[in-house]
């Protein structure tokens, strides 16, 4: 929640476990600022929001809510599975 509270602003609290996603292929990524390679693991929670207001932090571009149904289209490409489990109605994944 930590996490959440870091990149968002908002403070909320965890509903259930979704998914892991920690698959290599299509995980590695390599930092363009630094040339750091990092294994991505995703952990996916339903949360239900308790307080905050919306606001971007240092860490990302930008925050925002949008419709499972519009997705953005300059989401980052290992974002995509987990998202479509979850609209596809795949719970418990681990990948």
């Amino acid at each position: 929640m930590r996490e959440v509270r870091e990149e968002t602003g908002l403070t909320a609290v965890i509903q259930r476990l979704l998914g892991v996603y920690s698959d290599p292929r299509g995980r590695i990524v390599t930092y363009p600022d630094n040339g750091d390679v990092v294994h991505l693991v995703d952990i996916l929670i339903e949360a239900r929001v308790v307080s905050g207001k919306l606001s971007r932090s240092t860490e990302s571009l930008d925050v925002q809510f949008f419709h499972p149904g519009a997705l953005p289209s300059d989401l980052v490409p290992p974002a995509m599975v987990p998202l479509r489990d979850i609209l596809h109605g795949c719970f418990g994944v681990v990948r």
